[in-house]
């Protein structure tokens, strides 16, 4: 009897502890929308792990998601960034992913011979 009772309450701990982890799954970042408020954000991503204004109606929420994928592995988490513009989604994404250094212009020079 001790053993069955062991068992469940070694596989109820493991699917909660699988339930929190894929609470902070990056396919939670797929159901945010551009324009949505900072609350919006939150009841979806949940409190980020810290934020930054630097001005002019701009602040970065910060995410550290976990991909988990049956292995907690620390070194594979990534950090997640959501760009509010006067309270709203501008943009989101992973570092880079919307770099605004870049230039998003592809330039073509074609020579005639």
């Amino acid at each position: 009897m001790s053993a069955l009772v062991v068992l469940a309450f070694f596989f109820t701990s493991c699917a909660a502890l699988d339930k929190a982890l894929k609470m902070t799954s990056p396919k939670k970042m797929n159901h945010l929308n551009i324009g949505m408020t900072k609350q919006e954000v939150i009841s979806v991503l949940g409190s980020p792990d810290s934020t930054a204004a630097p001005g002019n109606g701009v602040e970065f929420l910060r995410y550290t998601l976990d991909p988990w994928n049956g292995f907690w592995d620390p070194s594979a988490t990534e950090a997640y960034f959501v760009r509010l513009v006067d309270g709203r989604v501008d943009s989101y994404g992973r570092v880079g992913d919307f770099d605004s250094t870049k230039d998003p212009t592809l330039n073509l020079n074609i020579k005639n011979r």
